[in-house]
């Protein structure tokens, strides 16, 4: 009999029932496979469908750089996919900015959406079932749309293998009609940039290189996300937020590097500049690595507020230490612009590391202030401290004890 070891799960129970699902990292005699899974009974049709998306999409995807993410196996509520070592293209993106390469990062992006353009290959027609999922007249009937639409088909979704595939993973939102091209491309610039470490820091979008998306357009997918798929799916979490997520698609073409997690890995030479990744979003994995020794986090290079943070390894919380200026219960005050947290990871060196916390950023003008109303509270305190410790206030104990006691009689006999 075959044995299992489950790695890794995520719950998608923030759905309408006929949308949850499970997800999971399975280890079966040494191989890793994903699972995804039907937590309800109505959930099953969905899960199931993904065999048929499988065979439609790499119908689709002949001639091009895609290939649909293989399915393993499959039972009555799940479906098992081939585990893919790669890269994905949101982690090449990354690498550019990391490198401050901008023209490569320029480059990757647009030849991307100029893959996902040669599967534009019919034009879009309203029916009833995309009235119901993304609301009435959404798209414009004649847009150049993929004959079979994954609205999932974005950057972190793609994973490049060393043969040069480009995988396409998680397309549990297929459908088996048309999508606008420029609809995927949105989203994939949505995921992308708008989260909440990215989208404080980049300029708004203003239109697509080459006029592919306009603001107007951008608007009204946004529309189309929020109080059409969205509210379809009965996403509670992202209708909750979604008053809080910039309209607009941030700019990949005025792109400013103003900020971004730092990790550090220390393979016994110390913390420097060679062993680290760049991140510009929590929450983040680290996989396990034979020649990790210790490990650093820089949240920011901000002044910043770090709040709820949680550092596991599998399921084990990690303890941690900080040069954090103070620290009141869960929030950390970081007045410096190279905050650090440094992670014991004694004893589970050759394990995955999931870190995941809230980061407010400060500006100088901020930081100043509440550094100052520190210093002068500390100040304040230890003038009060003088004052008792003086000989004139132990002289002047009795007096205020007889004071209080006739304001007592005085107070209760009015």
């Amino acid at each position: 009999m075959e044995k299992e070891k489950i790695l890794y799960t995520k719950y998608s129970n923030d759905r309408a029932a006929s949308f949850r699902i499970s997800t999971q990292i399975v280890e079966r005699d040494g191989k890793k496979i994903v699972r995804k899974s039907a937590m309800e009974e109505s959930a099953r049709p969905h899960v199931l469908a993904m065999k048929k998306h499988e065979i439609a999409m790499n119908e689709m995807f002949s001639g091009t750089k895609f290939k649909a993410n293989k399915i393993l196996a499959s039972g009555d509520d799940f479906v098992d996919f081939e585990y893919l070592e790669g890269t994905s293209y949101d982690q090449i993106l990354d690498g550019y900015l990391k490198n401050k390469d901008i023209d490569g990062f320029y480059s990757a992006a647009r030849i991307f959406f100029d893959e996902l353009d040669k599967l534009a290959t019919v034009d879009f027609h309203a029916n009833e079932k995309s009235n119901e999922i993304f609301g009435e007249n959404a798209f414009v009937d004649g847009e150049k749309a993929l004959p079979v639409g994954n609205i999932d088909q974005i950057f972190q979704n793609v994973i490049v293998d060393s043969d040069g595939n480009w995988n396409v993973i998680d397309y549990e939102w297929t459908f088996d009609f048309a999508i606008p091209v420029k609809y995927i491309k949105y989203r994939s610039l949505l995921n992308f940039f708008n989260n909440q470490s990215r989208s404080r820091f980049f300029p708004s979008y203003t239109g697509y290189e080459g006029g592919a998306i306009n603001q107007n357009e951008a608007d009204n997918y946004f529309n189309i996300e929020v109080n059409g798929f969205q509210k379809w799916i009965g996403n509670a979490r992202f209708l909750s937020i979604s008053q809080i997520i910039r309209k607009e698609i941030l700019n990949p073409y005025k792109v400013e590097l103003s900020d971004y997690i730092d990790v550090f890995y220390d393979t016994g030479k110390g913390f420097n500049g060679d062993e680290k990744d760049v991140f510009y979003q929590f929450p983040i994995t680290v996989n396990a690595r034979d020649d990790l020794k210790s490990l650093r986090i820089d949240p920011s290079n901000h002044c910043c507020i770090v709040k709820d943070i949680s550092i596991k390894s599998e399921n084990t919380d990690l303890s941690f230490t900080t040069n954090a200026y103070m620290q009141k219960n869960n929030a950390y005050f970081f007045n410096t612009t190279d905050p650090q947290i440094y992670v014991d990871i004694s004893g589970h060196e050759k394990s995955n590391l999931f870190f995941n916390m809230k980061v407010f950023t400060l500006d100088e003008t901020c930081s100043a202030t509440i550094a100052n109303l520190r210093t002068n509270a500390a100040e304040l305190q230890s003038k009060i401290n003088a004052l008792h410790n003086s000989k004139s206030w132990k002289l002047t104990k009795p007096i205020r004890i007889l004071g209080k006691l006739l304001r007592k009689i005085y107070i209760t006999s009015n």
